[in-house]
């Protein structure tokens, strides 16, 4: 259960979502961005996350573990490490009915030839799951590995050593409510036929987020077969105004390490560009 709960963190935290781009706000390549205020002491830090890779192909560089040291709180999209969120990302993993009972003929047929061609595996192993968790084990087989990291869990893990608190912008229930608003059934079944070209894209994804290359990863990300406005609305910018009123109150009270996945950066609906638009200096963190 917590390897499909690992699995529900990837779908409902996704990077498959799109950003709006202007020359106003184009961004430097970094993936650790300070936050500073005239009327904060203390600078607090935004870092852009790839949320799952392969091991060897993760780091945590020396810049992220300094700025999270300097902090009082690490802040992630959910807080992992309390147990009832926890609970919550193992219940939301299982469906309120199968699938059987929810598809039509022709759904159930094509998902059967997905789970059996691409994943060996039938219909009657995955019944009990969400369509949105199947989705999540079929991205999880994109990466070339068997042994994967997750920025949040060595994150929080970091976190707790040092003696930080840990907290979340928002809640499963609230991330699960966006996913189910932002993957309606037909667009999850079209995503599963694109399985080979996720396979394609993932080290091309992981390449150019090693290299902080903002440009180059969201030339991949935004690819329209990836998405649409509906994704766009319910995973990104819907959320980013949301997390843009509750910073500040968050930032009042002490120094934060926030934690987002990187398209959450970029954008005029962007929580770098939301947050200028409130006052806040932030500037790439380069080393």
């Amino acid at each position: 259960m917590k390897t499909i709960s690992y699995l529900l963190i990837l779908f409902i935290t996704t990077l498959m979502t799109q950003t709006t781009k202007s020359q106003d706000s184009k961004l430097e390549n970094s993936m650790l961005w300070k936050i500073e205020h005239k009327n904060h002491e203390k600078p607090s830090y935004l870092m852009g996350t790839i949320h799952v890779m392969c091991k060897e192909d993760f780091t945590i560089k020396d810049k992220i573990s300094k700025a999270l040291r300097a902090t009082d709180q690490l802040v992630m999209e959910i807080n992992i490490t309390d147990p009832d969120e926890f609970k919550s990302l193992q219940e939301a993993a299982m469906g309120k009915q199968k699938l059987s009972q929810q598809l039509t003929e022709l759904q159930l047929a094509k998902l059967s030839t997905f789970l059996k061609d691409k994943m060996g595996m039938t219909l009657p192993q995955v019944d009990n799951f969400t369509l949105s968790t199947i989705y999540s084990l079929s991205i999880m087989q994109s990466l070339p590995c068997t042994e994967k990291k997750m920025y949040e869990f060595e994150l929080s893990t970091l976190a707790k050593q040092q003696g930080k608190s840990i907290q979340g912008l928002e809640t499963v229930s609230e991330q699960s409510g966006y996913a189910e608003k932002a993957y309606p059934t037909e667009f999850l079944l079209q995503q599963l036929d694109l399985s080979d070209e996720y396979k394609k894209m993932f080290p091309l994804l992981v390449t150019a987020y090693n290299k902080e290359n903002l440009e180059e990863l969201f030339a991949y990300i935004t690819n329209e077969k990836y998405m649409d406005v509906n994704n766009k609305e319910w995973l990104l910018d819907y959320r980013n105004k949301n997390w843009a009123k509750k910073i500040p109150a968050m930032l009042e009270e002490e120094s934060n390490f926030f934690a987002v996945g990187a398209a959450h950066l970029v954008g005029e609906t962007g929580i770098i560009q939301l947050l200028r638009k409130k006052g806040y200096i932030i500037t790439p963190v380069f080393n």
